[in-house]
C-alpha cells in the first residue's frame, strides 16, 4: 500500500521467511526459525510484530569492533552495558545514559536476552 508507514520492528532474519511466504513456499526443514514473515504487514494486515531485536555484529573488515545489542523502538542496550534512549539520541552521538526508572524492566529483559544468546 502506498503512503503507509509501518512501525513494526523487522530484523534481517525476517527477510528469508518473508520471501518464502510471498512465493507460497515452505521454509526448508532444519532451517533456523529465528525469522518471521512480515508479508502480512506488507499487505496492510497485522502480523506478528517483534517486541525487540537482537543483533550480533562481527565485521571481518574495516575498523569497527564486534558488538552485540538488543533494542526496541526506544531503548538500546549493548552487551558491554552501554544504554541509549533512541527517541532522543537515534544516532547514539551522545554518551550512553544510566538506565532511567521507566526503562528498568526493559533493560532487565534486554540483559536476559543478551545472556541467553550464543556468539
Amino acid at each position: 500500500r502506498r503512503g503507509v508507514i509501518r512501525e513494526d520492528l523487522v530484523d534481517f532474519t525476517d527477510f528469508f521467511p518473508t520471501l518464502v511466504d510471498a512465493a507460497g513456499g515452505e521454509m526448508p526443514a532444519g532451517h533456523p526459525r529465528d525469522g518471521r514473515s512480515f508479508l502480512p504487514q506488507i499487505r496492510g494486515g497485522k502480523g506478528r510484530s517483534r517486541e525487540w531485536i537482537f543483533c550480533h555484529y562481527e565485521p571481518k573488515w574495516g575498523r569497527r569492533a564486534a558488538a552485540r545489542w538488543v533494542m526496541n523502538h526506544r531503548w538500546k542496550l549493548y552487551g558491554d552495558g552501554r544504554f541509549f534512549d533512541l527517541s532522543v539520541d537515534p544516532l547514539e552521538s551522545n554518551p550512553p545514559i544510566a538506565v532511567p526508572d521507566q526503562a528498568r524492566d526493559t533493560a532487565a529483559q534486554f540483559k536476559q536476552v543478551l545472556s541467553t544468546m550464543r556468539s
